[in-house]
């Protein structure tokens, strides 16, 4: 029984360990020529179309093959992750009808049974506890794990005795998922929020003053462009990563490059190069077409940093970090160094010569420094409210279901 429960069912006796094949039917309806979006399955978040996840459609002649699946269905994907080594299962929510690898074993829920109680149950991994001992080797050439039809319908799922506990369970699962959806939405707006802040705050490329500024700053006139050597000092890394305590926080490119501990280890007897509060650190080099070449983040707590060699310490004066680091931030003219082709590094001097706009009055950019760092902590504090009722859920999940070890049994 689980440790939680709601009180009209207290009395209600032990769960059953009931087979998945007795829950559901399975589905062998092919696609043939009708006309879907083929998908595919990302592990812990639903379904997503080919197209979005590989880059194009990749069902190509076994399309007419591929399951004909409807909004409410079911699939498992054989394929293993990290979080869901055993494959994954989920049901479709996103898409009214889909087309599904002919791989994945499909089928629906009897109408009885609550959808997002089963998928509660799947999302904790009870599946992938029973289907571990058929696994006997890795995955197939095609990466899909070989789990039989039989052993995958064999799996067991612990079940209230009577369905409207079933249903409580699920109205509580939905309502906090839905406040999670809220506390989500709420985060990406005030980010999109302070995007858009940004790119009024700051001028336009080709533009001297910005579209949006304070009352008092109206007829400050144009800003003026000044090379970032004369405003920051720039020092390189000089740690590899070996020599970095995997700990604390980091930016990652295509491995661990900063880290908060490990700060008294040494190379070739010199101290590591350390970034403290304030300072900005910039990635230097990236593969093609990256996403980190010029990333910047800024040093605000007192933590101390040690800086590996493919970054870049800026040490501000005369002017904020926190107004410095959204105008660096992947600084167009920083970013035309990328040819797409080669890894890309930025030199010293690539660096040091970048053009920074400045508004000719100091007390403009504290001011729009002090309304970033404002809307930043809203949204630091929204993102760990999210985190808090992510593992809020998860705690709840744990008790309102019989342990795992339980329900494998």
């Amino acid at each position: 029984m689980p440790k939680l429960r709601f009180p009209e069912f207290r009395d209600d006796g032990k769960w059953v360990a009931t087979p998945l094949r007795q829950l559901c039917t399975p589905i062998s309806e092919k696609v043939g020529k009708a006309k879907l979006t083929p998908v595919s399955i990302t592990a812990g978040k639903g379904f997503v179309s080919q197209a979005s996840k590989f880059g194009r459609d990749i069902s190509g002649d076994q399309y007419r093959n591929y399951t004909y699946l409807r909004k409410g269905d079911f699939a498992y994907n054989k394929g293993n992750s990290t979080a869901f080594p055993q494959g994954y299962i989920c049901q479709l929510t996103e898409f009214d009808e889909a087309a599904a690898s002919s791989a994945f074993l499909c089928f629906q829920l009897h109408k009885e049974h609550q959808p997002r109680f089963v998928q509660a149950l799947f999302d904790q991994n009870v599946h992938g506890r029973q289907l571990a001992r058929f696994i006997t080797s890795g995955a197939r050439s095609n990466g899909l794990l070989n789990i039989r039809s039989d052993d995958f319908y064999g799996v067991k799922l612990p079940l209230p005795p009577g369905n409207a506990e079933q249903q409580k369970v699920a109205e509580c699962l939905f309502a906090l998922d839905a406040l999670i959806a809220a506390e989500t939405d709420k985060l990406a707006a005030l980010r999109d929020h302070k995007k858009g802040l940004m790119q009024h705050l700051f001028p336009s490329e080709g533009e001297t003053t910005p579209r949006l500024r304070f009352p008092e700053f109206l007829d400050a006139g144009d800003w003026t462009e000044r090379p970032l050597g004369e405003i920051a000092t720039y020092q390189n890394g000089k740690a590899y990563e070996p020599h970095i305590v995997e700990a604390g926080r980091y930016i990652v490119v295509n491995a661990r490059f900063i880290s908060t501990d490990g700060l008294v280890k040494k190379w070739s007897n010199n101290p590591l190069l350390i970034a403290a509060k304030d300072d900005i650190l910039m990635v230097l080099s990236d593969l093609p077409n990256g996403k980190a070449l010029a990333k910047c983040c800024r040093v605000d707590e007192d933590e101390k940093y040690a800086v590996n060699q493919r970054i870049a310490r800026l040490t501000p004066h005369g002017i904020r970090s926190d107004f410095l680091l959204p105008v660096l931030n992947r600084h167009s003219y920083l970013l035309a160094f990328n040819d797409g082709m080669n890894q890309t590094h930025l030199s010293k001097d690539n660096v040091l010569t970048c053009p920074i706009l400045l508004p000719s009055d100091e007390e403009e950019q504290i001011a729009i420094a002090d309304c970033l760092t404002s809307l930043e902590y809203k949204i630091t504090a929204q993102s760990d409210r999210l985190g808090e009722l992510k593992v809020h859920k998860s705690g709840l999940l744990q008790k309102l279901f019989p342990s795992l070890a339980e329900a494998a049994t």
